[in-house]
Parts: structure tokens; sequence; C-alpha cells
């Protein structure tokens, strides 16, 4: 049930009464309101195929009118429906470019740091920005791999290399800039791992001692960033858990729903129907 607005004005049929309904481009769906009394307005029109109203997106058509009830009575053609047909057309994929930074790390320090990145929607990696501990001029590179970096720490067939760069650290709780040039971008499909290793020549990468390997530790609605190890050397002497500790910069893709809406005439110059039972007026 539903309160009538009166005629003039549309009476609102709300979201939850009303299942979706998808039609292929190039289709047609056929729709029946019926009411238990004869109080639904239409207008008269000319001929079968009178196009009611169109847009970019659909085109409502010409239909008939019941003089009884539920599918019963008289039909009368040349009958509009008076009202709105709201709809979705379809998704919009859009990219957004965002940054998400993690504890910028404490006292202690490693060659390195093994850790994983899972996708909670597609993402792009397109940076990683680290802690240095010290002001030193240090040499960094980064090694990425499908799936989780646990298992592979001591397997250097198993890691792709993403970038190298020299840099100049920026000391304790600071996060210091990759060239995005010398940064090859990695995408991580939703619901994927990706495992991620930063390296140094000196020991000066800060981490902080993590909970457990495994644990998610920092997480936003894109990404979230999984415990890992320190690296005391080049692809060897782990130890866990550890939290790396900087900033991600990382695209994201949301599907974004359209919706859209186009509306007949409402009009109440329309006359009754003779049957006292009628669902509409016809």
């Amino acid at each position: 049930f539903v309160r009538c607005a009166g005629a003039g004005n549309p009476t609102i049929i709300p979201d939850e009464l009303f299942p979706d309904i998808y039609t292929n481009a190039g289709r047609v769906r056929a729709f029946y309101i019926s009411l238990k009394t004869p109080d639904l307005i239409y207008t008269t029109t000319s001929n079968e195929t009178y196009l009611i109203a169109h847009n970019d997106d659909i085109q409502i058509v010409n239909g008939v009118g019941f003089t009884g009830p539920e599918f019963s009575g008289d039909i009368r053609p040349n009958r509009a429906f008076n009202g709105a047909a709201m709809y979705v057309t379809g998704t919009v994929q859009k990219t957004m470019s965002k940054s998400f930074a993690t504890t910028m790390g404490g006292s202690n320090s490693a060659l390195g740091n093994m850790f994983d990145i899972e996708a909670l929607r597609d993402i792009t990696v397109k940076r990683l920005d680290i802690v240095i501990g010290s002001l030193k001029e240090v040499h960094v590179a980064i090694y990425t791999k499908d799936g989780t970096y646990r298992g592979y720490g001591e397997s250097i067939a198993a890691w792709t290399q993403i970038l190298s760069a020299t840099v100049t650290g920026a000391g304790p709780f600071t996060p210091v800039r990759m060239p995005e040039q010398e940064f090859t971008s990695v995408f991580i499909k939703a619901g994927k791992v990706q495992g991620f290793y930063v390296s140094l020549n000196q020991p000066e990468l800060s981490y902080t001692t993590g909970t457990s390997v495994g644990f998610a530790y920092a997480a936003n609605e894109d990404l979230t960033l999984i415990e890992g190890a320190s690296l005391l050397l080049n692809f060897g002497g782990i130890f866990e858990p550890r939290r790396w500790s900087g900033v991600v910069y990382y695209d994201s893709v949301t599907n974004n729903l359209v919706s859209n809406a186009t509306s007949t005439p409402i009009s109440s110059n329309s006359s009754s129907s003779a049957d006292p039972m009628a669902p509409a007026k016809a």
C-alpha cells in the first residue's frame, strides 16, 4: 500500500517494494500497473505507436487501459502512462590517485623489510616512500612478487626488481620520496596479495616491531598492509614479525552506478471508467 499524492503529483513507490529489472539494450520491456480503485491517471493519445517520452537511454511508448479488475474487462487502446521511470544505466569506472601512510618507524633499523599488501579493490601501486633513520646517502632497491612474501625471503629468483635509486635519508619518522620515474607500477587485483621487499645497502631502514606474522596492521577502503619481516642481510637474516614504515602511493578504480530518470507528462485531464471496479481510469 502507498499513499496517493493526488492528481498532478507523482506517487512515489518505495525502492524496497520494487525489485530491480534488467533490460538489454535494444529490447522492449512491458509493464502493467494495477490499482484496487479506479484512480490511476492517464492521457489519451492518437495512435498505438505514440512516443510518450524518451531520452538518450530509453523510450516510453503508448499503451492501453483496462476497465476491469486485474487482467480483465475491456481493453482501451491509445492510453499514455503518466509517471516517472527511475533507472540505472550501468557503471562508470573512476580512477583516483591516493596515498596511505603507515607508522613512520621507531628506533629499529635494518637492511630491508618484506611485507604484503592485500588489495580490497583494484589498485595500481605507483610509488613507495620509505623511512631512513639517518641523513646518509643510501642506495634503495625495491622488489615485488605475486602472492605473499612468506616462504620466499631467501629466494632471489621469486622477486622482480621495480626500483633502483640513490637517495638521501631524512632521519627518523620522516618519509623519503622515491623517484616515481624509476618505479615500475604494480597492479594488484581486488582480493589478491602482493609481496614487497625494500632493501638498502646500509642498515638504515626504519621499522616497528610487529604483533604476529600475517597481522593486518593498517588498512583503508582500498588496501591492507600486512606485517612482515626485517632483514639483516640481502635476502637473508630474517626476523619476524616486523612492520614496514612508509607511504603507499596508488591509483584505485571504483565502479560507480550512474542513476537517471525520465518522466512522462503528469496529467489530470482524463475521464473515469464507467466500471466502479476498474483498477485504473481507462
